[in-house]
């Protein structure tokens, strides 16, 4: 039995031995795998923190842009707003001009009226002094007989009618 074992010691260690070479190369394989490994954890680990960090600046660039969208959108409703303010002020306004407008023409034609009205009264006096000179002219030249001056009256009346 001792020489059995003894026999299977040492067909074992000529294995190990026959294998010896390719375990030590399976072993620095091992070793290098496993660096690659480490390598690539890290850079997944790199990799994983970059998207993270680039996530959140394309995520706070995104509310930048809804944040500047919403005031650029408040900023359009107020110039919207005033721009209705303002039309409504110039409606108002030109409502206003015409209303002048229509006020002053309404003089003017009441002017243009009361001229007419006026001058046909203004006319009628003068008709009328005239009429009233050529009597006193008449009732002079009975009284002084004489055709050859200008009563005083007349003078008067000349004045009255120009």
């Amino acid at each position: 039995m001792v020489e059995d074992l003894q026999s299977r010691i040492a067909e074992l260690a000529a294995e190990v031995n026959q294998h010896g070479p390719a375990l030590a190369h399976a072993q620095k394989e091992k070793a290098r795998l496993e660096g690659v490994e480490a390598d690539l954890s890290r850079t997944i680990q790199n990799l994983r923190a970059e998207l993270l960090t680039s996530q959140q600046k394309h995520s706070d660039e995104l509310a930048a842009m809804t944040t500047a969208h919403a005031g650029l959108r408040t900023e359009r409703d107020a110039a919207v707003a005033a721009k209705a303010a303002m039309q409504t002020e110039r409606d108002s306004a030109c409502t206003a001009r015409d209303e002048l407008r229509k006020g002053r023409d309404e003089l003017v034609a009441k002017y243009e009226d009361f001229e007419k009205y006026h001058t046909a009264e203004v006319n009628k006096f003068r008709r009328k002094a005239r009429g009233f000179c050529s009597t006193m002219e008449d009732i002079d030249t009975v009284l002084s007989g004489k055709y050859s001056s200008p009563p005083s009256s007349l003078l008067f009346c000349s004045s009255l009618l120009y």
